[in-house]
């Protein structure tokens, strides 16, 4: 993880059980922190484009798009917490994507009510991010 001036954290944990992400999620929709428009929210009415993501239980990850498998590999769960400044601290769980053991994206999640799941770094504390929705559908 990187460091950032005035921040403290901590380690993340590998062990995390994958109890709450484990299932098939649908994509509801992206905000950007640009102003609202016909296209801010995306969603798959006004993309065309319709998502999946499904994590199993032993670790595999599969997406598609429009009903075609796009990428897949396996996934590690973590949970950690940063302070900035001594002010503000978040605790986050994260996820880390891999194909061929080589980590290709990490990601900070949380899961609301057991059926909608959002993706953001602003979990981290990060102002300015993007973040997904997605619906359990299995």
């Amino acid at each position: 993880m990187a460091s950032l001036s005035g921040c403290k954290t901590t380690t993340e944990d590998p062990t995390v059980p994958q109890t709450g992400i484990v299932g098939k999620w649908r994509w509801t929709e992206t905000w950007f922190m640009i102003p609202i428009s016909e296209t801010n929210p995306q969603t798959p009415q006004n993309t065309g484009i319709k998502q999946t993501l499904e994590f199993r239980k032993d670790s595999i990850w599969l997406k598609t798009k429009n009903n075609v498998l796009v990428d897949s590999g396996t996934y590690t769960l973590g949970h950690g917490s940063i302070t900035f400044a001594d002010a503000f601290t978040y605790v986050y769980d994260s996820i880390a994507y891999y194909k061929n053991n080589i980590n290709i994206k990490n990601d900070y999640y949380e899961i609301y009510g057991n059926d909608t799941i959002m993706f953001c770094w602003c979990f981290m504390g990060y102002v300015g991010s993007a973040s997904e929705r997605w619906v359990r559908i299995k």
